[in-house]
């Protein structure tokens, strides 16, 4: 797989405890009820006053979280704080077998809660610069991945270019999505689903606006997780 790249703020995945991770089964109204408990909070999360749900909608099972921060003069501002949320079972089965976050199969939620205002442009930028150089990585990896014999194909480069195209217009469609909200204000939430490794599906919403992008490439969806999930 590729390298890691510096990430501009990784999750403390490792520190905060899968949430109920050893519960039994149980039937929809019950697991309904289990979304509206709180997830342990992480230390980042706690300084920023941000508490994350046990479960997401769709029943992903909180898994870590952190803080994004940006310095001003000599202080250090929380920008927003960020929960991950996994398929439980898949992703203990893919970590014990000691494949990394990005390589684990099943769906993926980050979610985004904005502990103050900025603009939708000042977010996206910095987000499209975390973007850009793992989506190159990626590309170039995989233009250069050997066969199993250890031959290199003009084949594999060839795919490899449409797989970047299409990373790269779901880069456009993703700045054309924030480009149609003016701000993120404090209290607003981003929400960022992959499906995981194999997976093209990869969205954003902002649900208490009711607007949301999807777009279609593994490789963009990888790319983005890795923004937050590089080890």
């Amino acid at each position: 797989a590729p390298r890691s790249l510096t990430s501009p703020m990784a999750l403390c995945a490792r520190t905060a405890a899968l949430a109920s991770a050893e519960a039994p089964a149980c039937t929809r109204a019950r697991g309904a009820r289990r979304a509206h408990r709180r997830a342990p909070r992480c230390a980042a999360a706690q300084a920023c006053g941000v508490d994350f749900p046990a479960a997401s909608s769709d029943g992903l099972q909180f898994a870590g979280c952190g803080a994004r921060s940006k310095k001003i003069a000599f202080l250090s501002v929380d920008v927003y704080a960020v929960g991950l949320y996994v398929a439980a079972e898949a992703w203990r089965a893919e970590r014990e077998a000691g494949r990394a976050a990005l390589d684990a199969e099943g769906s993926k939620l980050l979610r985004i809660v904005m502990v103050r205002g900025v603009d939708s442009e000042t977010f996206w930028s910095a987000l499209r610069e975390a973007l850009q150089p793992r989506i190159a990585e990626i590309a170039t990896w995989l233009a250069t991945a050997e066969t199993a014999s250890g031959d290199f194909m003009a084949e594999t480069a060839e795919k490899a270019e449409l797989k970047e195209e299409a990373a790269l217009e779901a880069l456009d469609e993703m700045k054309a999505f924030f480009a149609a909200e003016s701000n993120l204000q404090k209290g607003d939430v981003v929400e960022l689903r992959w499906g995981g490794r194999g997976s093209n599906d990869v969205s954003a919403a902002l649900p208490g606006k009711r607007h949301e992008v999807t777009l279609t490439s593994e490789e963009f969806g990888r790319a983005l997780f890795a923004c937050y999930l590089d080890e």
